[in-house]
């Protein structure tokens, strides 16, 4: 059987420190929390676009109803 070496200081190398990954780990929170606004921004937007179509669709059936009934 082999034996394998283990040089410690290559290996301490290797490991990324705490604050690599804290970084790491606070951009992508930012990077979500910045995807999350931007789709409620979107449902937002979204909504507002049905009010305004639906407004102007029950003002154009008004219309219409005017003129079918003259």
């Amino acid at each position: 059987m082999s034996k394998i070496k283990v040089d410690i200081d290559r290996v301490n190398d290797l490991t990324p420190s705490f604050s690599q990954v804290a970084t790491k780990v606070s951009n992508t929170t930012d990077n979500v929390a910045s995807i999350r606004s931007q789709i409620d921004y979107r449902i937002k937007a979204r909504h507002g676009i049905g009010d305004q179509l639906y407004k102007i669709y029950r003002m154009n059936y008004k219309r219409l109803k005017r003129i079918c009934k003259s």
